[in-house]
C-alpha cells in the first residue's frame, strides 16, 4: 500500500511508504511533520526527538524536546 487513505468506523487514517514522512502545510509552510522514525516536529521539518516545538513569536525563537527524560528547552535565541 504505497498512498493510502480511507476510513473506518472511529477514525480517518492515512499511510505512507516506510521510507516517507507525513507532512501537514499551512499554505506553503510546513507546519507538522512525523518523521519516518515517528519523530514528530511542529514549527520545523527536521524534528531530532521524540517531539520537537519550535516557535516564532516575532522576536524569539524557541525549541523544545521531549524524550525519555522529559522536557528539555534546547534553543532559544533572537531569531535575527
Amino acid at each position: 500500500m504505497p498512498y493510502s487513505i480511507g476510513m473506518d468506523v472511529s477514525a480517518l487514517w492515512h499511510s505512507v511508504p516506510v521510507a516517507a514522512s507525513h507532512k501537514f502545510y499551512v499554505g506553503t509552510t510546513a507546519a507538522v511533520t512525523i518523521a519516518t522514525n515517528s519523530y514528530v516536529g511542529i514549527g520545523t521539518i527536521s524534528p531530532d526527538s521524540l517531539l520537537v516545538i519550535s516557535g516564532y513569536t516575532g522576536t524569539w525563537n524557541t525549541a523544545f524536546n521531549v524524550g525519555a527524560s522529559g522536557w528539555n528547552q534546547i534553543a532559544m535565541n533572537s531569531g535575527q
